[in-house]
């Protein structure tokens, strides 16, 4: 990262300047397009609701330290799971990433700020949205429970937002 920067900014003549943090405030009065699908819809959605479910039935119906390992597996489980099911938010100047099941915790990004948004897959992960900033740092958020159609429909926004977008799942052929 460091090593962009200094190209960008020595070799390329570039200015960059730090992200600004974006307060609750300024989020008051936007109005935000979702772009979501259910999580109950979705295999990954399904699968975190049954080791969320089954496993506290099992902590709750008996305690032996058999139960206690079957309670600890499904609580990484789903917090692994979960860590999979992002969803987002985009306004006239600002783009929210937000997550099903841990809803206290959102990235917002201005979208001044983006130089470029990577619609990709890694490996054996679901499809996922890459957020690249000005300043050359990145966010990889994947979202196991939005359809093609709603991958779409995010693509357009941004794009419309002059935004550029890569699209690396092949989803628009």
């Amino acid at each position: 990262m460091a090593d962009k920067r200094f190209i960008s900014q020595h070799v390329q003549g570039n200015k960059i300047s730090e992200s600004i943090p974006v307060s609750n405030v300024q989020l008051e009065d936007e109005h935000f397009e979702k772009f979501k699908n259910s999580q109950f819809a979705s295999f990954h959605g399904l699968l975190t609701l049954f080791f969320g479910f089954f496993f506290l039935v099992i902590a709750i119906a008996s305690v032996n330290l058999s139960m206690i390992f079957l309670v600890l597996f499904g609580a990484l489980m789903f917090f692994i799971l979960s860590m999979q099911m992002h969803f987002f938010k985009v306004s006239d100047k600002f783009l929210l990433v937000q997550n099903h099941n841990f809803f206290w915790r959102r990235k917002i990004y201005r979208l001044e700020d983006i130089k470029e948004a990577v619609f990709e897959t890694q490996s054996k992960m679901p499809n996922s949205l890459r957020i690249i900033t000005r300043d050359f740092k990145q966010g990889v958020y994947p979202a196991a429970t939005l359809s093609d159609r709603t991958w779409l429909g995010l693509m357009d926004k941004l794009e419309s937002k002059k935004i550029i977008v890569r699209d690396e799942l092949a989803i628009r052929d």
